[in-house]
């Protein structure tokens, strides 16, 4: 998964992985910030 402030570095970096060959990509549009508030999401 690809995240960021806003998504728009996420989405750049998500095309390079995709262009890379990669697959079972994902982008989640809210911020750090957004994430890591909710005691019910992980983070590593």
């Amino acid at each position: 998964m690809f995240s960021c402030g806003s998504g728009i570095t996420a989405c750049i970096i998500l095309l390079a992985a995709e262009l890379a060959g990669y697959t079972q990509l994902s982008l989640y549009d809210g911020s750090w910030a957004d994430w890591g508030s909710s005691e019910s999401l992980p983070v590593a």
